[in-house]
């Protein structure tokens, strides 16, 4: 076997070794920021919840001498705006998806899809909706996979099948011709400029950008930004506005020992221990026999 091709299959396991407990030892006390755009995915034993969360900033605009009634508005506005321009797309196009291929199992706010329409969170401050997919199969029926999803591979070392699934950050994906992150931030702006002095809302800080992955599979490892564990396994990607038109790739990846390969280090190391300890035997046994003979 070619030297470097040998260096290159014991170096691979040891570097996925230590990504892996990198990733394990991730931060438990992660909170999300609260100026963010939040897409996230959590995948249950019994299906799956897509939830979007986008913030208000309430608390930024009544710093800005802002009164409860322009707030009111401003809130109800915004429901609306992201109603409109957001969550009716999404709608309409799972609705396209269902008459397409209608089965009523899988029907719209039926038994296994439950649609949690637009609404504002005083506690989070931001407005939130929801998908809930009851089931995988539900799941699958809305997202069925083409040739152009998210790239796959498996990379094999001596010691690791490494199976590989790679993607772009959400809201760096185009859409139309434009960057999603910087639809959704329009829709946010056209809203509150509406409301507020252009003065105080370009003042306002850009909003952070964050897609979470939650997981009941602990064997699931990323290049996260960050990884926690909150009753379910999660992968947390952020990427800043400024930074959402460059290439920033998603990566989540399995990693399954080669059963046969451990089995041999191990039956090998347990020999080398023997091994050992026969030769400190043999070495003992040969001082005491020579010691007896020198008396």
């Amino acid at each position: 076997m070619n030297k470097n091709n040998l260096m290159k299959k014991w170096i691979a396991p040891i570097v996925l070794i230590f990504i892996m407990c990198i990733s394990l030892c991730g931060c438990k006390d992660y909170k999300i920021n609260k100026n963010a755009i939040v897409m996230s995915i959590s995948s249950y034993s019994n299906g799956v919840t897509q939830a979007f969360s986008m913030p208000a900033d309430t608390d930024y605009f009544l710093q800005h001498e802002a009164s409860q009634q322009e707030i009111d508005e401003y809130i109800e506005d915004l429901e609306s705006q992201i109603r409109t321009q957001l969550w009716n797309n999404m709608f309409l196009n799972y609705y396209e998806i269902y008459l397409k291929n209608p089965i009523e199992e899988f029907s719209l706010n039926g038994d296994l899809v439950k649609i949690k329409n637009v609404a504002y969170n005083s506690v989070t401050d931001s407005v939130n909706f929801s998908f809930v997919f009851g089931s995988y199969e539900a799941w699958k029926y809305y997202h069925p996979s083409t040739s152009s999803d998210d790239e796959e591979q498996t990379d094999q070392s001596v010691f690791l099948d490494v199976d590989v699934s790679k993607g772009t950050f959400p809201f760096s994906q185009q859409s139309g011709g434009k960057i999603v992150g910087y639809i959704y931030y329009d829709v946010l702006y056209n809203v509150k400029i509406s409301h507020f002095s252009k003065e105080i809302v370009d003042s306002e800080e850009k909003p952070t950008f964050v897609y979470s992955y939650g997981t009941t599979h602990k064997r699931i490892h990323s290049n996260a930004d960050y990884v926690y564990e909150d009753g379910l396994y999660y992968h947390v990607w952020q990427v800043e506005y400024e930074d959402l038109s460059q290439e920033n790739p998603l990566e989540l990846y399995t990693v399954n020992a080669v059963r046969g390969w451990w089995y041999l280090v191990a039956l090998a190391g347990a020999l080398f221990v023997s091994a050992v300890g026969i030769i400190i035997f043999v070495v003992v046994d040969k001082k005491k026999k020579k010691n007896k003979k020198s008396v």
